[in-house]
């Protein structure tokens, strides 16, 4: 798998898009764990 900074200088815009998806999924699946945890 490429490094982070690999990834920032080969496609800085995709990256950044694809790193804000990624963290939007992650956030999502914790708010829906801590909502059935609850």
């Amino acid at each position: 798998k490429e490094t982070i900074s690999n990834m920032l200088e080969n496609n800085r815009p995709r990256t950044m898009i694809n790193a804000c998806e990624h963290w939007t999924d992650q956030i999502i699946k914790v708010l829906v764990n801590t909502g059935q945890n609850k």
